[in-house]
């Protein structure tokens, strides 16, 4: 009856020598040594142009324009850019990781849900406590004008800290390069998190539906990071070009940090030779291993495994 009932199953256990190591080690050094050469010729085929503009309107031609403080920055492109380009802006030395930024949002409403709770916005819940009286957020872009005592929406230091210069590009002859701000933001979080509320013309100082609103909201994980700001989908021709900056982001960014403008095609890894580098260090470590295995299996016998199945208790 024991026996009856008694799985017996066959198994299968590998004998891990030396040899089957060597031959392990070898498979994966081929795969770094290639994902590492890949990685560092497609980060020598991007092209990034980097332009600092953190005191514009010093350091450049400032234009004269009525409540605008616009500079224009000339900058040389050497090689052609093909199109599918991506412009970013930078931040250096920017907390936006701060847990108090973090924290400083109200999910709820950012859905577009109805909430009049305080929770999430302490210290930025109203308009006085989020801009100044001379803002331009006290009226919206659908028209709408708000007291400095009626509720914020979206409320919170995350949301007060957005991100609002501007650029144009223009090259020598005048002609203005068209920079498109839609299709910029993960389309899951357009879907899942911001949605406008009811009558949100008169309760809304910003679009939450804004791709560059959406973009700021991202959290960053280091205190230098970048984020797209538009697309170009044509060709950027060698030559002569022209940056025009809106420059309205203050935060104290000129006095403890700097701010980029970035101009690059679609490549995911920037100039950044590093993740190649690492997969290149990987294959030279896993060389060592397998030439250290190489003279054990030369040099020494291989000591024979003891067979399980052939002994006998006593």
């Amino acid at each position: 009856m024991e026996k009856l009932f008694r799985q017996e199953l066959k198994s299968y256990t590998p004998e891990w020598n030396t040899r089957c190591s060597i031959i392990t080690d070898l498979i994966l050094l081929i795969i770094s040594l290639i994902i590492g050469i890949l990685l560092i010729y497609y980060s020598k085929t991007n092209i990034e142009i980097k332009i600092e503009y953190t005191k514009c309107s010093k350091n450049f031609e400032y234009i004269s324009s009525p409540n605008k403080k616009l500079c224009k920055i000339l900058f040389k492109i050497e090689q052609k850019i093909p199109k599918n380009i991506y412009v970013y802006y930078k931040l250096e030395n920017f907390y936006l990781n701060h847990r108090k930024l973090i924290e400083s949002k109200n999910w709820r409403e950012l859905r577009g849900e109805e909430t009049n709770t305080k929770i999430g916005c302490r210290n930025a819940y109203y308009m006085n406590e989020m801009f100044e009286e001379n803002s331009p957020y006290y009226q919206n872009e659908w028209g709408h004008t708000f007291n400095g005592t009626d509720r914020a929406s979206p409320c919170g230091l995350l949301a007060r800290s957005f991100f609002n210069d501007t650029f144009e590009l223009m090259n020598e002859n005048g002609t203005y390069i068209t920079i498109e701000e839609t299709g910029i933001a993960s389309p899951y979080l357009k879907k899942k998190f911001f949605k406008r509320r009811k009558d949100y013309q008169n309760n809304q100082w910003i679009d939450v539906e804004n791709e560059h609103f959406i973009n700021w909201m991202n959290i960053e994980t280091f205190n230098n990071f970048q984020k797209v700001w538009g697309k170009i989908t044509t060709d950027l021709q060698p030559g002569k070009y022209y940056l025009i900056v809106n420059d309205n982001y203050d935060y104290n960014i000129s006095e403890y940090g700097k701010k980029y403008f970035i101009i690059s095609n679609t490549n995911v890894f920037g100039i950044n030779n590093l993740a190649g580098y690492f997969f290149i260090g990987v294959a030279g470590y896993l060389s060592l291993i397998i030439l250290i295995l190489s003279l054990k299996y030369l040099l020494c016998k291989e000591s024979k495994e003891v067979n399980i199945s052939k002994l006998k208790w006593s």
